[in-house]
């Protein structure tokens, strides 16, 4: 039998590399599900949360997953960017995804685009990765079952690596993942299956507090919740979106109006984010100038049933794109439904 040459040797093991970084390719991955950096919080702000997660992350007797719960407008999800932003800059986040209702996100892409993101990170995950698919069309392709993609594509090639520090993986918006009800959802699965991965594995999920979701991950094994509502980790948001208000409305002119607005905020950083939008890029179709946008935002409204004429949050504005991009706000309460859409 001829004896053959190194650099035979050598052409052959970059064919079969190249043989399975093409099979690996084939494995669906989220398309623009990646974190967006400038997403990120401003800096400065919600410090106490992000110092939590930095701390949960790196401490070794950590749980796997920490679930951040908190309604639309809370910031949870910039947090989630900041976050895989600081880990990212550093050589140490190994996956993010985010969960966009408008993309139609696929759901299972969770567990293809992590295990894509492993063999990308860890030589020998994409050499383990590559024997468990390099025969397999229907695993690499085909198949959409939540159990044979995890078991097959993330433990399965995990199983006899050891890799050193904390592995973190960011999830933004479980609630928009079209898969977040019923009893075999991706919130169940999740909750059942994610103490099955190595003890160095850090999953952040942020999601809103549905019913459905809170309740399979509360006592799910290896998971801590916090809520965005927190007393702690929460008690400089006012002091954070007047931060944020003085960032966006920076003029002279808005400094006797700033304090007001982050009151009337209630904690939710997506109300002042409108609401500054609003007052920099009035609606001039309907006759609105900046002083009038921040007087109609602060202005009481029509007492109605005995309730407190002062709008509030609870009695907030419907936001209503029309076609031309303008932002127009009308004073009627907001029902959960409209902040969905």
């Amino acid at each position: 039998m001829p004896v053959r040459s190194p650099d035979t040797l050598r052409i052959i093991d970059l064919r079969i590399v190249t043989e399975i970084d093409a099979k690996i390719r084939e494995i669906p991955y989220g398309t623009g599900s990646r974190f967006t950096p400038d997403k990120g919080c401003l800096t400065g702000t919600r410090t106490a949360f992000l110092d939590f997660i930095v701390n949960w992350v790196n401490d070794p007797a950590s749980e796997r997953c920490l679930v951040l719960l908190g309604q639309a407008g809370t910031g949870k999800s910039s947090i989630a960017h900041e976050i895989a932003r600081r880990f990212h800059k550093i050589h140490r986040l190994t996956s993010s995804f985010i969960f966009l209702r408008k993309e139609q996100s696929k759901p299972y892409h969770v567990f293809t685009t992590l295990a894509r993101d492993l063999s990308d990170r860890y030589p020998s995950f994409k050499t383990a990765l590559g024997r468990v698919v390099k025969d397999n069309s229907s695993l690499r392709v085909g198949t959409r079952d939540y159990d044979t993609l995890f078991q097959s594509l993330i433990l399965e090639p995990l199983k006899d690596l050891h890799i050193v520090g904390p592995i973190l993986v960011v999830i933004d918006a479980l609630d928009e993942s079209g898969d977040a009800t019923g009893r075999k959802g991706l919130h169940k699965f999740l909750a059942k299956n994610l103490i099955r991965l190595p003890s160095n594995f850090r999953v952040l999920i942020t999601s809103r507090p549905e019913d459905g979701i809170e309740s399979a991950l509360v006592g799910a094994q290896s998971v801590k919740i916090k809520h965005m509502k927190d007393s702690e980790l929460a008690a400089k948001t006012h002091d954070d979106i007047l931060a944020f208000l003085w960032e966006r409305l920076p003029s002279d002119g808005f400094r006797d109006y700033r304090d007001d607005l982050a009151i009337k905020a209630e904690g939710l950083f997506q109300w002042a984010a409108v609401a500054s939008e609003f007052i920099l890029d009035p609606p001039g179709r309907f006759g609105y100038s900046k002083k009038k946008c921040i007087n109609h935002l602060l202005k009481p409204s029509t007492k109605r049933d005995g309730q407190d004429p002062f709008v509030t949050i609870s009695d907030t504005f419907h936001l209503l794109f029309s076609h031309d991009s303008l932002l127009y706000m009308c004073r009627t309460p907001m029902t959960r439904s409209d902040s969905d859409s």
